[in-house]
């Protein structure tokens, strides 16, 4: 292999790792910035309501983090944030939804011409991940005698510039808007007065720093 052909390896290569990692740190700044929405949005809920966030819980193997748990006398709501935006097709059964975001782009020579640029991205299904999450918190209720009976809800939110109208599911997959609405849908009582901090310590108590 000749010097010039290696050296043109190299800059295929550096170019990948480099748009790669950019492409990381968007992911993971709008993912940032999606959970930091949702935070603010939570602090509208009454004051008998406890919002816990960034959880990283133990497993038997490893570890998982979840981005809100919201603690009530109505139930326990397990929160996944998606910062995205376009149109979002999924379902319960799909393995991935899908993403599409079309954008008008002008002809740099003809002005007055536009044609629409179509991204498409797969992303994994974020019901099931947060099924995951559900059935990691029941888990640790079950470890209380009077907690197992408390409902454990599963909410993915996704911001409002997300059209979500093709998403199928038998739970809640939201725009952010509907997030308070959705979480005070709940009024059914399963605990007294002041039992919500015991259910906090129980959570807390699972939590670790490393991921």
């Amino acid at each position: 292999m000749s010097v010039v052909l290696v050296f043109i390896v190299f800059l295929v290569v550096l170019i990948w790792l480099r748009k790669r990692n950019s492409n990381q740190k968007i992911k993971v700044t709008k993912g940032f910035v999606g959970e930091s929405m949702v935070k603010g949005i939570l602090k509208n809920l009454p004051d008998d309501y406890y919002a816990m966030h960034d959880l990283i819980l133990e497993k038997n193997q490893g570890s998982t983090q979840i981005d809100h748990v919201v603690v009530s006398k109505y139930g326990v709501f397990v929160i996944e944030t998606k910062n995205y935006i376009g149109k979002i097709y999924g379902n319960d059964d799909r393995d991935s939804w899908t993403q599409i975001i079309l954008t008008d782009v002008t002809y740099e020579k003809k002005w007055w011409k536009t044609y629409t640029y179509v991204t498409k991205n797969k992303f994994y299904n974020p019901v099931r991940q947060n099924l995951g999450h559900v059935y990691e918190i029941k888990k640790i209720l079950k470890e209380c005698s009077y907690l197992p009976y408390l409902p454990v809800i599963s909410i993915v939110v996704f911001s409002d510039n997300a059209d979500i109208s093709g998403v199928k599911s038998n739970n809640h997959v939201i725009n952010m808007r509907d997030l308070i609405e959705t979480i005070m849908n709940y009024d059914k009582v399963y605990l007294p007065e002041g039992y919500a901090y015991r259910v906090i310590d129980l959570i807390s108590l699972k939590m670790t720093d490393v991921q």
